[in-house]
């Protein structure tokens, strides 16, 4: 049985860092790991370097990665976009079940479930 006082927003104010994915700055980490993989970087090569393609598919995975979660943090932070979304014919329905997920958390993790939808590795 569903309790409806599960899907309320905690009295409590949630902390900054709730609107992000794992608690980290979308930004923060997306720098952190192009750091990791400038380190990993083989600048001596002159022909085809194998780390170098591997790093380049990581920063395309990564970026995308990036996209997604910036823009479930923006609609996190301010889910009044979402009605700007849905005036443009974009789908920003969701499952309801999806939404029971998250219990009390719902009001600041929206735009997760939202992001799910969109597909950001599509040029």
């Amino acid at each position: 049985m569903l309790d409806p006082q599960r899907m309320q927003p905690d009295s409590t104010d949630p902390s900054w860092l709730d609107y992000f994915s794992g608690g980290v700055p979308t930004g923060d980490f997306f720098r952190m790991t192009l750091e990791g993989l400038a380190k990993l970087i083989d600048k001596s090569s002159k022909g085809i370097s194998r780390v170098n393609e591997v790093c380049y598919i990581g920063l395309v995975a990564y970026f995308e990665a990036f996209c997604k979660d910036h823009f479930a943090s923006v609609l996190n932070i301010e889910p009044t976009l979402l009605e700007r979304l849905r005036q443009h014919s974009q789908d920003v329905q969701i499952d309801p079940t999806r939404l029971l997920e998250l219990g009390m958390e719902w009001s600041y993790r929206l735009g997760f479930l939202v992001a799910e939808k969109f597909d950001f590795g599509t040029p």
